[in-house]
């Protein structure tokens, strides 16, 4: 009867060890799971037109909810609010933009690495009309100014997600007319936000960028212009080679500083 006991009271135990354990991995699952970012900084914004790449919306900079997936709305126009400096639970700090479509039905906190500044190009170009001639190269220009903002913006938009929003600044009302213009001064801030970095990531993506906007405007310039832009081009894929930091940075931002003085002259 003794040993019935015994073993009666031994099983009790172990059940309500097993039931004790139990509670608390699930107590402390359930507070794993609650811990949410924390916000350290909001900032005011301009109010921007933008496009989502894709990733998630929140509905609020503590990142706790998932509202919408942006990926479904690609081809809309939202406007950036404000944006929050987070916290993350790994550690890491990220910004985050609250968006909202233009009708207001769609609105959240998004990575700011998942969008980019939507640039508005005008449709119609501003022709003289003295003679046909002069007309089909005015439309012959039109085109490959226009081409070049387009390319432009997709370049821009592979480079480091901090540095993006520098660069598009210049892209602000561009149009055709003055396309050399704004973009040489987009080039100008490329070389000054590779020479400014933080990680070696983020200088590749940007070196990258100048690479292929020297490859857009490859041989568009006078034999001097393009000799000296070949040689400061090697110079950067040497460096490439080289995979040291900041030899790449160098010869990257002295390539966009030259490219920079040459597309402005092609205005």
């Amino acid at each position: 009867m003794k040993n019935k006991l015994f073993y009666s009271s031994l099983v009790g135990l172990t059940l309500g060890t097993i039931g004790f354990s139990t509670l608390k991995f699930n107590t402390q699952q359930v507070l794993a799971k609650t811990r949410f970012a924390k916000v350290i900084s909001y900032k005011k914004l301009s109010n921007s037109p933008y496009n989502v790449n894709g990733g998630y919306i929140y509905t609020n900079a503590r990142l706790n909810k998932k509202s919408h997936d942006a990926s479904h709305y690609l081809n809309k126009t939202f406007y950036a609010l404000e944006s929050a400096k987070v916290k993350k639970n790994n550690g890491k700090i990220a910004i985050y933009y609250y968006l909202k479509s233009s009708n207001g039905k769609i609105k959240g906190w998004i990575w700011s690495g998942n969008v980019s500044k939507k640039v508005i190009i005008p449709s119609a170009p501003e022709f003289p009309t003295s003679s046909q001639n002069s007309n089909n190269q005015n439309v012959d220009n039109y085109a490959q100014q226009k081409s070049d903002i387009n390319n432009m913006l997709a370049i821009v938009r592979s480079m480091d997600s901090e540095d993006q929003d520098y660069v598009l600044s210049n892209f602000e009302g561009i149009t055709p007319k003055n396309a050399y213009s704004d973009i040489s001064d987009g080039i100008s801030e490329m070389s000054n936000d590779i020479t400014n970095y933080d990680t070696k990531n983020e200088v590749i993506l940007d070196a990258q960028a100048i690479q292929k906007t020297y490859q857009l405007f490859n041989n568009r310039f006078d034999s001097t212009a393009n000799n000296d832009l070949s040689a400061l081009s090697s110079r950067l894929n040497d460096a490439f080679s080289e995979n040291d930091t900041d030899s790449i940075s160098s010869a990257a931002s002295n390539l966009a500083d030259e490219l920079s003085t040459a597309v402005l002259n092609l205005g």
